[in-house]
């Protein structure tokens, strides 16, 4: 999915988007024995500006059968979407992303060389998992040595074993 992005609203702050978001993601239609048949999707989310609101759809697409395939109508945005999906550096396989935790936060040590990251980068982790630090935080990192620690302040009594998410990193000009 896109990167996400952190939006103060007031004291608090939230994760998501504030322009249209896309969320492509793959999907196995088993084999289909009668024809035209539904394909039903069930979707809820939130809308925030000053207040969230929850909303929900029910989409259905219709499958046929035929001997020719014709492009959606979407292909052209789909397309441009999926080049804004977050890909790793080719040197990150070798120099991993650690983390330790620590009594109030979790501490990122991520590799300054392979991440490419200097005194003007802007480093941000999104969660995947949902309680595992305090989102209305800010976040606080510093490059130490050959690494740099990004700090995340901790939202639960027990450490993870591991750690889902999206780092982004950018310049402070961007």
């Amino acid at each position: 999915y896109q990167t996400p992005e952190y939006i103060q609203l007031g004291n608090i702050i939230n994760i998501g988007y504030k322009d249209d978001a896309y969320f492509l993601f793959p999907a196995t239609i088993p084999k289909i024995s009668e024809l035209p048949t539904n394909i039903i999707l069930k979707a809820s989310w939130l809308i925030c500006k000053d207040e969230c609101i929850p909303q929900q759809a029910n989409l259905q697409l219709m499958v046929n059968t035929g001997t020719q395939s014709i492009a959606s109508q979407a292909r052209d945005k789909i397309l441009q979407q999926l080049t804004q999906i977050p890909k790793a550096p080719a040197q990150a396989d070798q120099q991993p992303i650690k983390f330790r935790s620590k009594k109030q936060y979790i501490e990122l040590i991520i590799p300054r060389q392979a991440f490419a990251i200097d005194q003007q980068s802007r480093v941000s982790f999104f969660p995947l998992q949902s309680d595992v630090i305090k989102n209305y935080m800010q976040q606080s990192g510093r490059i130490s040595g050959n690494n740099y620690n990004l700090n995340l302040s901790r939202d639960f009594a027990h450490a993870p074993k591991t750690l889902h998410g999206i780092l982004t990193i950018s310049q402070q000009n961007d």
